[in-house]
């Protein structure tokens, strides 16, 4: 009996790792730096469409996609599942095993795997290829849009947007930590304001600065 041919393309897990590693890193570099924006504006636009998205899965998908067409430039990155043929690839395992990991190492709010939630149910990133569950279309078509733009960029162009990615990241994780400080600033406010309520100013009505034992003899004077 014949082998059984290996469907989709495998992509190098720890060569994944370092990519992203140190691309996350120059990214925290140019988001200190103010360093300008390199990327077409058709594309920033279509990024900023998906970040704005209730449907996290589509921007979190993005990192794998990148990593993938970087380090193989013959996978097909519109084929997210190794079941899609030959040039297809595994997203959720570059998801899970590389891009997961890290961005939570560095605190920024990402989903444990995209392809398995919105993403699930035989998702391909082209035009038609919408999941079966489907709640942000215009969401998805900006997806579509950013992963055709990929695959026409040669690897170091890839680099420069997946540096470009990890900064809106990072910017996402920032606009995170500022929100949680004023919830937690404004819970501490509302908690100093019950326990002050809770124990109000005896000048308050019902109550007198007069000792109870003075009150007392001042009313036994006057009957």
């Amino acid at each position: 009996m014949p082998p059984r041919a290996r469907k989709g393309r495998p992509v190098d897990t720890d060569a994944a790792r370092t990519l992203l590693a140190e691309t996350f890193a120059l990214a925290e570099s140019d988001h200190r730096d103010g360093a300008p924006v390199t990327i077409p504006s058709a594309i920033v636009a279509a990024m900023e469409r998906l970040f704005l998205s209730k449907t996290q899965a589509y921007r979190d998908a993005l990192p794998s996609c990148a990593i993938a067409r970087i380090i193989d430039p013959q996978i097909d990155i519109r084929l997210p599942a190794t079941a899609y043929g030959k040039n297809a690839f595994s997203g959720r395992s570059l998801a899970e095993k590389v891009v997961t990991p890290l961005l939570r190492e560095r605190s920024v709010p990402t989903s444990v795997s995209p392809f398995l939630s919105a993403l699930r149910g035989g998702a391909r990133f082209m035009e038609g290829g919408e999941p079966r569950i489907q709640q942000d279309k215009a969401g998805f078509a900006a997806m579509v849009e950013i992963v055709d733009y990929l695959r026409e960029l040669d690897a170091e162009t890839v680099k420069k947007y997946l540096r470009f990615l990890l900064r809106r990241f990072i910017v996402l994780r920032e606009s995170r930590d500022i929100t949680l400080k004023r919830r937690t600033t404004k819970l501490s406010n509302q908690g100093h304001v019950d326990h002050q309520e809770r124990w109000p100013h005896p000048s308050a009505a019902g109550h007198s600065d007069v000792p109870d034992h003075k009150r007392v003899s001042r009313s036994r004077m006057g009957s």
